[in-house]
Formats: C-alpha cells, sequence, structure tokens
C-alpha cells in the first residue's frame, strides 16, 4: 500500500512540473562601453601620400566642432613634389598618344579600304581569287575592330582625367587650365560628425616626416552610438538579438535607457587558454541630445527570454 502511495505522489509531483509554466530567466547585468557608430581617424601618412614631410600651415578645428564632409580641417604647404605629382596626375600625355594611335588607324583604314575596293573590281574580271576578297575582307573587319577599341580606350583616358582634374580643384583649389597649384593644400573632413580628438602637436608651423605614426584627429557620429560589452559565455548562450536591454551610464546614473540586443559576437575575445570566454553584444542606442558620449562606461542589464 505504501509503495502504491509514494507512486502515486511521484506521479503527481511529475504532472504538476510539467503543466506549470515556463519561468522567464533571471536578468543579469554586465560593464559596457559607448562608442560612436562611425569613426575616422586621419594619421600623418594619411595626409602626407608620397610626400617627403609635411608642414603645417593652418588648424581650423578644436574638440566638439561640428563638421560637414566639406569642412576644411587643416591646411598645409604644398611640397614641391607633391606639385609635381599632382601636376603629373593631370596630364594628358597617355590621351594624346591614344589619340595619336586613333588618328594613324584611320589613316590605315582608309588604305585597307581602298585596296579593298580594287580587289573586288579584280574579282569582277577575273583577276583575283575568292580568298583575296576573303583576306582583304577580314583586314578591313581587323581594323575597324582596333578603332573601336583605340575610341574605348580614349574615352576612359579622357574621363580619368576629367576625374583627377575635379579633384584637384576640389582637394588643392588648382587652376586647371593653367596648370597652377596654391601655395597650401586642405584636408577636409570626409564625413559629417564631430571632432573628436585633434593631436597635441597639430599646430602652425608643426613639421611631421614619413617617420611619424601619430593620428593626426578623430571625427566621429555622437547621433548614434553603439554600446559594447563582454559577456561570460555561459550567459551569452541564454541571449538573443532582439531581446530587451537596460543601458544606465555611470555619468548620470538617474537616467535608464532602453534598447535591444543588435548582435551577439560568433567568436570569443581572445583570451588565455585557461581563461572562461567571452562573447562581445553589441546594441544600439539613439543619442539625439549627445549626452552620451564616445568611451563612456556604463551597466548593461539583460533580460533573457524564457
Amino acid at each position: 500500500m505504501q509503495r502504491h502511495a509514494r507512486v502515486f505522489f511521484a506521479l503527481l509531483a511529475l504532472a504538476m512540473f510539467h503543466a506549470a509554466p515556463a519561468r522567464a530567466q533571471e536578468a543579469f547585468t554586465v560593464v559596457g562601453k559607448a562608442y560612436c557608430a562611425q569613426k575616422v581617424g586621419v594619421s600623418v601618412r594619411d595626409v602626407l601620400g608620397d610626400g617627403p614631410r609635411l608642414k603645417i600651415a593652418s588648424v581650423m578645428m578644436r574638440i566638439g566642432d561640428k563638421v560637414t564632409a566639406k569642412t576644411r580641417l587643416i591646411g598645409y604647404e604644398a611640397m614641391l613634389e607633391q606639385v609635381i605629382q599632382e601636376k603629373m596626375k593631370l596630364s594628358r600625355h597617355t590621351v594624346a598618344s591614344n589619340e595619336s594611335l586613333l588618328q594613324t588607324a584611320l589613316v590605315e583604314l582608309k588604305k585597307i579600304k581602298d585596296a579593298n575596293r580594287e580587289v573586288k573590281l579584280m574579282r569582277e574580271r577575273g583577276a583575283a581569287s575568292p580568298l583575296d576578297v576573303q583576306l582583304s575582307n577580314d583586314q578591313v573587319s581587323l581594323m575597324e575592330k582596333r578603332i573601336e577599341y583605340l575610341r574605348t580606350v580614349v574615352q576612359s583616358e579622357q574621363a580619368k582625367v576629367e576625374q583627377r582634374q575635379e579633384k584637384a580643384v576640389s582637394d588643392f583649389g588648382a587652376d586647371v587650365e593653367n596648370k597652377k597649384f596654391p601655395k597650401n593644400f586642405f584636408e577636409e573632413a570626409g564625413i559629417d560628425g564631430y571632432i573628436l580628438y585633434v593631436n597635441p602637436k597639430l599646430l602652425p608651423g608643426a613639421v611631421f616626416t614619413r617617420a611619424d605614426t601619430d593620428m593626426l584627429y578623430e571625427i566621429g557620429t555622437l547621433e548614434n552610438i553603439v554600446v559594447r560589452c563582454a559577456v561570460h559565455e555561459i550567459q551569452a548562450l541564454r541571449l538573443k538579438p532582439g531581446e530587451p536591454v537596460d543601458i544606465v551610464f555611470r555619468a548620470f546614473p538617474e537616467k535608464t535607457f532602453q534598447s535591444e540586443i543588435r548582435a551577439i559576437s560568433i567568436v570569443s575575445i581572445p583570451s588565455y587558454l585557461q581563461q572562461p570566454s567571452f562573447y562581445e553584444v553589441e546594441i544600439p542606442l539613439d543619442n539625439p541630445d549627445l549626452r552620451i558620449k564616445d568611451g563612456m562606461r556604463c551597466d548593461v542589464t539583460f533580460h533573457p527570454a524564457s
């Protein structure tokens, strides 16, 4: 009797366990950090190109400035070597060379067509064979194809020169028609955003060489922030993209931001073999009032689904 009772209660407990609704997993919190969604850094070599040195003439930015893609940030002296290099890019010698080849081919085509007509007349008189006519026709066809190719090459080279001219005018304010360049070149922002960093050595009169690997300045967007954090391998398995997240920044703990998981890396953050693995979780966050700054630390609370 007692044995039957134990079996009954065991079955009852099992049935109650399966009938109970699944409970949501417990929330957990990790430390995260805010990053600009888009960030561009410009180094000495980016501006220097193939030149031997970079001498700064003017600096037209400060940390925090809002800039557009066309905003001029620094001016630098145009080195003789760089001016020569830019003038070579604007040279039309390749276009002229291919135009000359095209004109020669057109003259040659006229001669071949004249010869082709003579061969056909000779064929009508029985003084030339069908093979002679066929060979003459093939010569005309081959020369026409060569001319078509040369015209394509001339058009392509002409387009490249025009693009280089437009770039020279835009980047350097060059007088393309007279092949003149200003004394100073200017570097533009390239993207819309805010100045995040300016090298303290970036001052008028400063000189940088090819040996310098310094970052001159950095631009980033602040309206959209990305929060990244490292999550332990066991906890990472509980998370899925789209799940809700609460974020509280150390700088203003009274405010809680809501967002959701955008991505979970499939490759762990590098660590020693004997240490546990962590995976990077990425969370987008709107920042319309620019309150959140690049690099701010925060507490990220995840709410895994059941």
